[in-house]
């Protein structure tokens, strides 16, 4: 028969096995985290770990809310496979998606609608699509093709990202940027800052790393060399490295977010050629220098400008999918959005406010109170 003392050393002695089995569960997932392989849905003393709270709410058809923060469309596989692998889900049923599902059940609040796709390890891409645009003297003319997709206006661009990690791990500012550029610089490489010392998103270099080699090449081409930062030997004509790497001035100015004065000269390479690019040398004819000036006198002042522009922007994401997600793929994007959408940066790359010198900001949530 055992004394009470007995029992209350055994009750001690249990606690502390089943303490040293979770602190032992709690290390073996932080690193499954930190390899790569997080899986939240373990099973810890019988217990599955929890899911986003308020998840999942269906809203629709083939509509699941999480978090008051981020939607999934489920479709068939077959549709699956036909609309997510790039170049990415086709005009027609972007727009259908939109007008039919979304905005079916959504108000017409957001300034973007984002297109995940519930895919971890395709290459990192994506694209943004113009539906309207109100603001001048950034290269084109106003318009609005709301009516295609279901909004009155108030929505900016459909975008569409290739893997569920790209909010944090890019392209994700890089296509919010295309909303405003480049339509107002030359450049080979359409729609990105090319071979120009712009240098951000949308690519090109750092203006404080260019130097001129001083000889040319077979072609009888200057060559020069450029990198997108001090700490690099190369700079990209598309982009700069996902989202790590903050807007540029000219980027800011479109953006409505600084004054043309705060905008450097930018050089822009003529005729230019790959020499040696991994390492950022190029050849051309000669380098042009263009102004804020020359930019405004061939498309006027971007207005509205700073003192009243748009600051603060709304975003609707969605999750395109062929099954049901899991309570990792929810926690996943959840993360990604908070950190996104922070008003200060979590780490080394940058986030939509730290990003634009936190001028601006973004928000992912509160969907519940846009749902008609």
């Amino acid at each position: 028969m055992c004394s009470p003392g007995g029992k209350q050393n055994r009750k001690l002695g249990a606690l502390a096995v089943l303490l040293l089995f979770l602190v032992s569960s709690y290390w073996t997932i932080r690193c499954q985290k930190e390899s790569g392989t997080d899986s939240t849905s373990l099973l810890l003393a019988g217990l599955v770990l929890a899911g986003p709270s308020g998840c999942p709410q269906i809203i629709g058809d083939g509509l699941t809310l999480c978090g008051d923060t981020v939607v999934s469309l489920e479709v068939s596989r077959e549709e699956f496979d036909r609309v997510a692998p790039w170049p990415g889900i086709p005009t027609a049923d972007a727009r259908r998606y939109t007008k039919e599902l979304l905005f079916s059940r959504f108000r017409d609040d957001f300034d973007y609608v984002v297109f995940l796709i519930n895919d971890r390890n395709a290459a990192a891409g994506g694209w943004s699509r113009s539906v309207s645009q109100d603001v001048t003297g950034l290269g084109f003319s106003p318009f609005d093709n709301g009516a295609l997709y279901g909004t009155s206006g108030n929505l900016n661009a459909v975008i569409y990202l290739t893997t569920l990690g790209a909010i944090t791990g890019g392209p994700f500012l890089h296509e919010i940027m295309h909303t405003w550029g480049n339509y107002v610089l030359p450049s080979e490489s359409a729609s990105h800052w090319g071979l120009s010392s712009a240098g951000g998103q949308l690519g090109g270099w750092d203006p404080d790393t260019f130097q001129d080699l001083g000889y040319t090449n077979g072609n009888g081409k200057n060559v020069y060399q450029a990198s997108k930062g001090e700490s690099y030997h190369y700079f990209g004509v598309n982009a700069n490295g996902g989202n790590c790497m903050p807007y540029s001035p000219i980027e800011l100015y479109l953006m409505g977010l600084i004054p043309s004065s705060e905008v450097p000269d930018i050089k822009v390479a003529v005729n230019p050629e790959p020499e040696d690019f991994p390492n950022g040398i190029f050849a051309a004819d000669s380098i042009d220098t263009v102004t804020i000036d020359d930019i405004i006198a061939d498309h006027g002042l971007r207005t509205p400008g700073p003192s009243s522009s748009q600051k603060h922007f709304r975003v609707l994401t969605v999750i395109l999918t062929p099954t049901a997600l899991t309570n990792e793929d929810w926690n996943l994007v959840l993360d990604d959005i908070r950190e996104m959408e922070a008003p200060t940066k979590a780490g080394y790359c940058e986030n939509f406010a730290s990003a634009t010198g936190y001028r601006a900001t973004i928000q992912f949530g509160d969907l519940n109170n846009s749902l008609r």
